[in-house]
């Protein structure tokens, strides 16, 4: 709307943006506030331990202190607990994150950016370890950090409440998650264990709400860490209530505190005039509320009445563009992005079913990538919904007769990078091609594998694969980040051939991305997809893994009878590619000693073992 000078009106959305700026944030409700003390360990003391102590030793004993930002960075550690009512009997894993610590704040290293990033943003800048040594560190540890006795239970919940506000004042956020055995559960625990994990998931959740990138630091081994970026390919992970729990109770707590995070979150992009950031986030609470018992924040705009005379559809499109800031319904914001490709990404189909009648098109595509998703530019909207799991959105779109297959991927390939078994079947039934591929040349086949979708691989398994798709995907799920227990147990019990030697045409858009990366190891870069480009022709599944620091794919792949004295294209063998990466101590024993035995208990305790030798 243009006013008499011209000029045109702010809507609702800059005019409450406005005000909040003008607000002091300190008199802002919505800032998070602590209920109980932040308590930490400083570095210094994490470096002596032998054992690890409770919380409530730790106080009496003066190693734990509350936390003043004056006195230095906060380091949150999210790890799986090993033991039983106690977090690492054994001291396996907390010697690890000694050593990792030890390494950082003695030496001038740095971290390379994980393989996907680096691929999408090469840009893109790991961590120097020099941050981490510019002031004194201090560590936030939940054994150390959080009331242990049962008779704190009280402020054991008002601790958990504090985990979003608690994650916010940490400079910096390491995920501890190497493979290791774990006698008292009888499992195997590694990152594709803590991905599932419900309490793993809302503190990585917490982190990419904070200020800055949101990015954080996982720790495989000790010389193998990686930079993980906001937007990470595993998006799938980040729904907390679909995430596995001891206490299935957990959730109903957890909630209203990842609820009040994201509202938090929102407030603060309206407040910084984020728009973009804004949108996306609003959009996507519904999947990372998913699975719990609370409903989005919809009333972030205030003061806004709509006329009692509309019609109930025409309401709910006015209502959804006020809340994201749009003036109309054929808006392209900055990004690419209509809003109905907002809608479809925050699901509701009976939102997205009045946009429709009012003439939006469901072929519509994005015109760029948005920098806060995974999704690249020339997105179909049903390939939006299929990724995130939108299947009723799927199916209003489906029924408007949307384009399955237009865009950079077509929707059956993308429903199988994030697990979306309901959502393939829907598009195999509108009539999908199974065999259709996306930019890079993949079909649901390998998209299910390098993204670990193991579900949709077993719907794709039963829907009819040949043993050269099966391989591929093997290759494929360990080139990149899928190559947990199950998946490889899931390939090579169909018949994938675990020796076969991975190759790609020089010509293709992968065979091309591979030179380049060749080149940048050939220049001197040691980055993961550097060498991982350098190293892969002639590869074995076991090499790829070896080189993409899936330890847990590696050590299924030996204890499935890999060959181990094979060699790729440079003329290295696995424990060549091993030594290079520095691989875990029971991995290099099977390569260099012969000695598979730890790998196959491992396997094993995994439940996954049996013998691929054919």
């Amino acid at each position: 709307m243009v006013g008499c000078g011209g000029r045109r009106q702010p809507t609702p959305w800059e005019r409450h943006a406005k005000f909040l700026q003008e607000r002091h944030v300190e008199d802002d409700p919505e800032v998070p506030q602590l209920r109980f003390p932040m308590y930490t360990v400083p570095a210094a003391a994490i470096l002596e331990m032998v054992e690890v102590k409770p919380h409530e030793e730790l106080l009496s004993s003066g190693v734990v202190v509350e936390h003043d930002e004056s006195n230095g960075h906060v380091a949150f550690v999210s790890h799986q607990w090993v033991g039983k009512g106690h977090p690492d009997p054994s001291f396996e894993q907390f010697k690890l994150l000694q050593e990792v610590f030890r390494d950082l704040l003695s030496q001038t290293s740095y971290v390379h950016l994980e393989t996907v990033t680096c691929l999408m943003w090469p840009l893109r800048s790991g961590f120097y370890s020099q941050a981490l040594q510019s002031r004194p560190l201090f560590v936030w540890y939940d054994y150390f950090s959080v009331p242990q006795s049962p008779a704190a239970a009280a402020k054991q919940r008002q601790t958990i409440d504090c985990i979003p506000a608690f994650i916010a004042r940490c400079r910096f956020f390491f995920a501890l998650c190497p493979v290791i055995e774990s006698a008292a559960l009888s499992a195997v625990l590694s990152p594709f264990t803590w991905e599932q994990r419900g309490w793993c998931r809302l503190e990585k959740v917490c982190r990419q709400l904070t200020a800055g990138d949101g990015s954080w630091i996982m720790i495989k081994s000790r010389k193998h860490l990686e930079v993980m970026p906001t937007v990470s390919i595993s998006v799938g992970s980040v729904s907390v209530g679909e995430g596995t729990f001891t206490d299935s109770k957990d959730r109903d707590q957890l909630g209203p505190v990842l609820k009040t995070a994201l509202r938090t979150k929102l407030v603060s992009l309206m407040r910084d005039g984020n728009i973009v950031a804004f949108r996306t986030l609003l959009n996507m609470q519904a999947f990372f509320l998913r699975g719990l018992n609370v409903k989005p924040a919809a009333d972030l705009v205030p003061g806004a009445t709509l006329g009692t005379d509309v019609h109930p559809e025409w309401l709910l499109v006015d209502s959804f563009l006020l809340q994201n800031g749009f003036r109309k319904l054929d808006e392209v914001d900055g990004t690419g992005w209509s809003p109905l490709a907002y809608a479809v990404l925050g699901g509701d189909p009976e939102v997205i079913q009045a946009m429709l009648r009012k003439r939006a098109d469901p072929s519509t595509r994005t015109r760029a990538a948005n920098a806060f998703l995974t999704i690249p530019g020339n997105a179909s909207m049903v390939s939006i919904a299929a990724f995130y799991s939108n299947n009723e959105a799927l199916q209003v779109l489906i029924a408007a007769r949307a384009s399955l297959e237009a865009g950079i991927a077509p929707a059956l390939v993308t429903a199988s990078g994030n697990d979306n078994t309901e959502g393939l079947r829907i598009l195999l039934a509108a009539g999908c091609n199974l065999q259709a591929q996306n930019a890079a040349g993949h079909t649901a086949f390998e998209n299910a594998a390098l993204s670990g979708s193991q579900n949709v691989m077993q719907a794709l398994i039963e829907a009819g694969a040949t043993s050269a798709q099966l391989t591929r995907s093997l290759h494929w799920a360990c080139w990149f980040a899928g190559g947990s227990f199950e998946m490889i147990q899931q390939l090579l019990s169909a018949r994938a051939d675990v020796n076969s030697s991975f190759a790609v045409k020089p010509c293709s858009v992968i065979g091309v991305l591979f030179g380049v990366l060749s080149l940048r190891y050939r220049m001197g870069s040691r980055s993961f997809p550097a060498r991982l480009g350098y190293h892969s022709d002639g590869a074995t599944p076991l090499m790829l893994a070896i080189l993409s620091g899936q330890y847990e794919a590696a050590t299924a792949l030996v204890a499935a009878g890999a060959r181990m004295d094979v060699f790729n294209s440079r003329h290295r063998r696995a424990a060549d590619l091993a030594r290079e990466m520095q691989a875990p101590d029971f991995l290099m024993q099977a390569l260099e000693q012969g000695n598979s035995a730890a790998c196959e208990r491992i396997t094993a305790s995994a439940g996954v073992l049996e013998s691929h030798i054919f």
